[in-house]
């Protein structure tokens, strides 16, 4: 019989100022030339989607890979803006994940029930082994992204995960949204990339999962898009 791995599937794929002076004569030039400094030095944090296609494989024969395709899908569109997120898939069972920063849960939409299943990002589900940057670099829709690989354990201390990461610096994110998003290790990632990864090899136990960037739109999105869906019931995953 082929394995299941849905449900640890998609954990994984759930599973982030500068002083400054200035002295002019005038106070009124003091001003307005402040207020231009402020306004360059803004971060300019990525808001928009960025579209993912997603392959799987795995070298156990008891792993039925078609099967993991249909669940998850193979292409996935990921909405960020200040800090929340959603990632929709094109599965038949996953349908999206929703994160809402303010209460530090992502949100899990399948298509096996109306319940929004949700996991508590306060909590770890393993630790760090290990972090390793790279001195190489590759080409992702022609941007030039740094690598970074993350090694974790479960809580039991068991191998559970290798993750490379592939990075660009200009699709940038307030590390300070995920400082206690815990699950997944999300607060050590962004703390150290300060982006959104554009690629990500995540190599498990049994099988290992591709996600490349294909797309890259900076847009502007509602603040309501990532509200939770009125009168939702909702219950923590166990």
């Amino acid at each position: 019989m082929k394995k299941s791995i849905l449900s640890s599937g998609i954990l994984i794929l759930i599973a982030i100022g500068v002083v400054y002076g200035i002295f002019f004569s005038h106070s009124e030039q003091v001003t307005e030339h402040t207020e231009q400094t402020v306004r360059l030095k803004q971060p300019d944090y990525f808001e928009g989607v960025i579209t993912f296609e997603d392959t799987y494989t795995s070298s156990d024969p008891a792993v039925d890979v078609e099967a993991i395709k249909i669940q998850y899908g193979t292409k996935s569109e990921f909405y960020i803006k200040n800090g929340n997120y959603k990632q929709i898939y094109n599965g038949s069972i996953l349908k999206s994940v929703l994160f809402i920063k303010n209460y530090n849960r992502s949100y899990i939409h399948s298509s096996i029930t109306d319940t929004l299943f949700y996991v508590d990002c306060t909590e770890s589900n393993e630790s760090i082994v290990s972090t390793e940057a790279s001195n190489n670099k590759e080409s992702v829709l022609g941007r030039n992204c740094s690598i970074l690989q993350i090694k974790a354990n479960d809580l039991l201390d068991k191998e559970f995960r290798k993750s490379t990461y592939y990075f660009d610096e200009s699709i940038a994110i307030n590390p300070e949204w995920f400082e206690n998003s815990h699950f997944g290790s999300y607060d050590k990632l962004y703390a150290i990339t300060k982006s959104i990864p554009i690629k990500t090899i995540h190599e498990m136990e049994n099988y290992t999962v591709t996600s490349v960037a294909v797309s890259i739109k900076k847009q502007s999105i509602d603040s309501t898009f990532f509200d939770l869906p009125h009168g939702v019931v909702t219950e923590r995953r166990r």
